[in-house]
């Protein structure tokens, strides 16, 4: 199936360059991303739709993260598996260790699972070298070069964003940088519960909010989700390409994850600013709102000027049917890795004559308009790899990207593949023996606790009986 078809298949067209209304001023699909890629499932799934998407101009990641090492290597990996390790990785500011005086698990008693997420043991083995620039830097840099401006979408904490605006002022450069950014698209934000990526940073939260720029929020807890359950899981799994074995290598150190009513089914949040992005309202439609941020990172409706457009709740809530066609395109990653084969070359001393020839015939797969057969795809790839000997020590790093192109076309079945045992039905047994053990905890806590009080109680007496026996004595 082709690209255009995959997208269609979702029943998505994609859409003009979004006008949002009631701002006045377009969200620009050329994209900085602010995540923290090993802090939960949604996360690295919207990194992989940033790169993938022939809509997005992905200018670079920055990774805000209280484990920011960890996260780099996690995102490194991500973009490798896709072809765009050209993308730089900035190192945005670590959020504060002191937080809001609020328990923020208590809002979820039923997460209380003891059995979390593994997730940091997907980036082990991975080397990665952090980007010189900070994400700061980076920040000012990229909104005061676009002319059309730059759309922030973030998936964490607004620290690093909260940090560069202060950046910005200090330098003088304050308006420009505010007008470079057309658009902070946040992935969170919530009414009645305490979301975390407000929570995290409550300052931080209302110094984007008090910035003048165009806001879109979200939303968290307190909306409609897009849930991958087993059946969703199921056909990702099917798809049988890189980039889906690694996410799958990804959900299986996810364990209960962190969602109270449905263990083990990863949420998508943060993709939905990127749905947002590309098909506009189709995604999502907004209304505009007057907006502060409480002390336990609570968002608060009030009177005054909007400041922010809040998503209405239910539009473009489900989006996974969408998602699931984004994560199965093929010829744009394969795309990715011949071209990071042509920049190899270009920076190889003495390039073969015939690599060249070579790299357009096999992109030039990928410009057909029907899907080529398997054996002239796999002749065209093999003709390219007899010209990659010739680039000396960088053969190894091209014959990585060829090897990856070659399994997005053709696909990458595995005899050995894993099967997703965790249906509905087991996640609802799960969640029952779940609760049933956190209620058991509790009781037995509140038993022990009284058989404490009681005993204390016990020696008190007994104590005062015998200061009465020794006075009467």
């Amino acid at each position: 199936m082709s690209g255009a078809a995959r997208l269609a298949a979702a029943g998505w067209l994609a859409a003009a360059v979004l006008a949002s209304a009631g701002v006045g001023r377009a969200c620009p699909r050329r994209v900085v991303l602010d995540l923290d890629p090993i802090g939960d499932f949604d996360d690295l799934s919207a990194l992989w739709v940033a790169a993938v998407s022939p809509e997005l101009d992905l200018a670079g990641v920055v990774v805000t993260s209280g484990d920011p090492e960890t996260s780099e290597r996690a995102a490194a990996r991500a973009l490798a598996v896709v072809g765009r390790d050209e993308l730089r990785i900035h190192r945005g500011v670590t959020p504060p260790a002191e937080r809001p005086a609020l328990n923020y698990w208590s809002q979820f008693p039923a997460r209380d699972y003891e059995d979390f997420p593994e997730l940091s043991r997907f980036s082990e083995g991975v080397s990665f070298t952090p980007d010189r620039q900070a994400g700061v830097d980076f920040y000012l840099e990229t909104a005061l070069a676009s002319q059309a401006g730059v759309s922030i979408v973030t998936g964490s904490s607004l620290t690093t964003l909260a940090a560069a605006l202060r950046e910005a002022d200090r330098r003088g450069v304050g308006d420009a940088f505010r007008a470079g950014v057309a658009c902070v698209l946040v992935s969170g934000g919530d009414f009645r519960t305490a979301e975390w990526n407000v929570f995290a940073d409550v300052p931080a939260a209302r110094e984007v909010l008090a910035s003048g720029i165009p806001i879109y929020q979200f939303g968290g807890e307190d909306e409609p989700k897009s849930r991958l359950h087993h059946a969703e899981r199921a056909r990702l799994w099917s798809a049988e390409t890189p980039l889906t074995w690694t996410l799958q290598d990804f959900y299986r150190l996810y364990h209960a994850g962190n969602d109270p009513t449905a263990p083990y089914v990863p949420i998508l949040y943060d993709v939905h600013p990127l749905a947002f992005l590309i098909e506009g309202e189709r995604a999502a439609r907004f209304e505009p709102m007057a907006v502060s941020v409480d002390d336990t990172g609570h968002l608060v409706r009030g009177p005054g000027t909007p400041n922010l457009m809040s998503r209405i709740p239910g539009s473009g809530g489900d989006l996974v049917d969408w998602i699931l066609a984004r994560l199965d395109l093929r010829e744009p990653p394969a795309a990715a890795h011949l071209e990071a084969i042509r920049r190899l070359a270009a920076s190889a001393a003495a390039p073969p004559p015939g690599l060249a020839p070579a790299l357009d015939a096999a992109s030039a797969l990928l410009r057909a308009p029907a899907p080529p057969d398997a054996a002239t795809a796999r002749a065209k790839l093999a003709a390219l790899g007899e010209q990659l000997a010739g680039l000396g020590e960088l053969a190894p790093d091209a014959r990585r990207h060829l090897e990856l192109a070659q399994k997005f076309l053709l696909g990458d079945p595995r005899p050995d593949a894993w099967r997703d045992p965790y249906t509905d039905g087991y996640i609802r047994m799960r969640l029952l023996w779940m609760r049933a053990s956190h209620v058991s905890k509790r009781k037995l806590a509140a038993v022990l606790a009284l058989g404490a009080l009681a005993l204390l109680a016990v020696a008190h007496l007994r104590g005062r009986r015998r200061a009465a026996a020794g006075r009467v004595a």
